[in-house]
Parts: C-alpha cells; structure tokens; sequence
C-alpha cells in the first residue's frame, strides 16, 4: 500500500497522456498494478462475498489492535480500534471502499477499455451497503 495513490497518479498521467497507445503500458507495469488490484479484490466481490471478507479482515486488524495495546512500547494503528462495534467497522469498510480502493479501480477500468465495470458496480453497491448499516438503528448484526 505505500505506493498506491502514486501507482494511481502515475496510470491517470498516463492514461490521459496526447497520443496514449496501449502498447505503451509493458508487461512488468501491468503485472505490478494487477497484483496490486488482486489485493485490493475482496470489496470488489459481490455483497455476500465480500461482506465475509471484511469479516474475516476485521477480525484480524482486531488480533493485530490487541497484540499491539498488549506491548505498550509501540503505537496502536488507529483505524483497527472499536473495530467490535459493527457500526464502526462498516464506516471503515465504507471509507476504505471510496478513498482507497474505488479510485484504484476506476483507473483500472479506464485502462481495461471498462471491462471491470462489473467490479466497479460492485464496489459503489458494497460501499452504499455499508454506509447503510452505519446508519441503521439499533446496532446491526455484521
């Protein structure tokens, strides 16, 4: 994840480039940037499938914020707190689906001619889900 906003500056530069050719793009840049899309895929997924996903990341950002509180000598990565609270943990779901992952995928749609357009729809209707159950009341069952 350290370079993804740059991976996504570089391919838009490149994509809206005068005169972009895909044969521009070589076979070493495009592995890298699908590996790095296969990391991101699980939100991708349909609602059923990437709702167990989550579930299963979440529990072990939730491991990962009770090994480090336990340690002391090091700090607690912020966004893996309160993660027990399902609202919180659909807020973050939501947030990391519209800031990290649905700008990633669109300029890979835009580089694959829209042929993950499937994703991308898949993406918006999961993020909305989850905005969804931040909002609903009581607390909802993740």
């Amino acid at each position: 994840m350290q370079f993804h906003f740059e991976m996504i500056k570089d391919l838009k530069t490149l994509l809206n480039s005068p005169g972009y050719k895909e044969e521009e793009v070589n076979k070493e840049q495009v592995s890298h940037l699908l590996i790095h899309l296969s990391d991101l895929s699980s939100p991708m997924k349909t609602w059923n499938i990437a709702r167990i996903w989550s579930q299963r990341v979440t529990t072990e950002f939730m491991a990962q914020n009770k090994m480090e509180e336990s340690l002391k000598n090091i700090p607690v990565t912020p966004f893996m707190k309160n993660l027990h609270d399902p609202k919180i943990m659909a807020d973050q779901e939501a947030k990391f689906i519209q800031y990290v992952v649905i700008p990633y995928a669109n300029v890979m749609n835009q580089l694959f001619n829209n042929d993950l357009k499937e994703m991308v729809n898949n993406l918006t209707h999961n993020m909305n889900t989850w905005n969804e159950r931040v909002k609903e009341k009581p607390a909802i069952e993740i």
